[in-house]
């Protein structure tokens, strides 16, 4: 059978209790999804729950990418 792929890496995202989850979920996965790559992305969310990537939300760390998640995030909740 099909062996799952094992990440390269592992990136943190965390969303603040003050943010709303919906939509900074959405466009962490529209940023995420233009940056393709095979590390793993863990989101926690305000609930206190943890979200793994699907494969197509694998992305490849970057200057750029982190820049954006920052932007969405605050530094303080990335960890790339």
């Amino acid at each position: 059978g099909q062996t799952a792929e094992e990440p390269a890496g592992m990136i943190k995202l965390r969303i603040d209790p003050q943010m709303n989850e919906e939509l900074t979920l959405q466009q962490l996965k529209i940023n995420l999804a233009r940056h393709p790559g095979n590390y793993q992305v863990l989101i926690y969310l305000p609930s206190g729950k943890m979200l793994k990537t699907d494969r197509e939300l694998w992305v490849q760390p970057s200057e750029a990418l982190r820049n954006i998640m920052i932007g969405l995030l605050g530094s303080e909740n990335v960890k790339m």
